[in-house]
């Protein structure tokens, strides 16, 4: 999603589009942890890689926003470990 959609979404609908600039948010914190972990980002190919991404995986989340569903990344060899939810 593009950000110019993101203000669209918002001035068209405030709590839809406050709830997909939350989604679009917390998707890409999600993405960065996953880069963290992986010690590379997606497609990159590093001697410091430690993980390789085997897609997302839907997950929700209840906020003060109403439920979100967030794409959380997988990995093949471990877990992939979140500050956002609890395991």
């Amino acid at each position: 999603m593009e950000i110019n959609d993101l203000i669209q979404d918002y001035l068209c609908d405030k709590d839809e589009g406050l709830k997909s600039l939350v989604t679009f948010f917390l998707n890409l914190v999600m993405q960065y942890e996953s880069e963290q972990q992986a010690g590379a980002k997606r497609y990159e190919r590093t001697m410091d890689r430690v993980g390789r991404r085997n897609g997302n995986k839907p997950r929700t989340l209840r906020t003060k926003q109403g439920t979100l569903t967030l794409s959380k990344p997988e990995f093949r060899e471990r877990s992939f470990e979140t500050a956002l939810f609890e395991k």
